[in-house]
């Protein structure tokens, strides 16, 4: 499996090798309008992608940067690369 990258910009470091496949949900942001003759317009201002990783072990060092990325400690924006894109 290639690597997964995640952390701020100049800071990215490598996340362990997940136990299975990640799962990922796209949902795209937008609506629906509908003019007076009855024609639909679709609008689409974005899109956002949900990961979910399973590790069954982490070491303290991996835990403990992950876990303050989690609770905020670590300033972003933070950038996710993602190796299947």
């Amino acid at each position: 499996m290639s690597t997964w990258y995640l952390g701020p910009p100049g800071d990215l470091r490598p996340l362990p090798d997940p136990d299975k496949d990640v799962r990922m949900d796209l949902v795209r942001y937008g609506g629906v309008h509908q003019g007076l003759s009855g024609a639909r317009t679709m609008d689409v201002t974005g899109h956002r992608s949900s990961f979910q990783f399973d590790w069954t072990y982490l070491d303290l060092d991996e835990a403990a940067w992950l876990e303050a990325l989690h609770l905020g400690m670590v300033p972003g924006p933070l950038w996710l690369l993602n190796p299947l894109r």
